[in-house]
């Protein structure tokens, strides 16, 4: 039997069996959801971050 080294999500801590489906991301390894759900919230974050700055930008008064 080969020896695979402990494989730790990177989000959430747990250990990732050699079955489970894993992504790696940026040299880091991460459960495939745990993945999912970080991508989503950079995604919300962005999303949240562009809208305050059209808000932003539309609020200032434009000289002539």
């Amino acid at each position: 039997m080969r020896f695979e080294p402990d494989r730790r999500c990177a989000r959430c801590r747990l250990r990732i069996a050699p079955y489970d489906v894993r992504t790696v991301y940026n040299k880091v390894t991460y459960h495939q959801h745990c993945f999912l759900l970080l991508v989503r919230e950079e995604a919300d974050k962005d999303k949240a971050r562009r809208a305050e700055a059209e808000l932003a930008a539309s609020a200032r008064p434009m000289s002539a």
